[in-house]
């Protein structure tokens, strides 16, 4: 049987996404049309609320609070296309 650590898999995800509302935001303002603009925040708010949802099972597992941000440096994006590519 596959054992899975919660903790540090919320730790993980909290870590690696701190930096992602730049990213969106900057799509936001790039973004080609209103509805894209709508799609984007929506996204924007889904991984808002994962995030906030893993911290919450990081302190209730741990007694913890997740600190610090991401030690990545963010690389503004120079177009949508950029910016929006997988």
């Amino acid at each position: 049987m596959l054992e899975i650590d919660i903790g540090r898999c919320a730790y993980t995800f909290c870590k690696v996404t701190s930096g992602g509302d730049k990213l969106y935001d900057e799509l936001i303002n790039l973004a080609p049309s209103q509805e894209q603009v709508g799609i984007i925040e929506s996204i924007r708010n889904d991984e808002r609320a994962h995030n906030k949802m893993f911290r919450e099972m990081y302190r209730a597992l741990t007694g913890q609070e997740i600190t610090g941000i991401s030690s990545e440096k963010y690389e503004k994006v120079r177009s949508y296309a950029e910016g929006s590519a997988p």
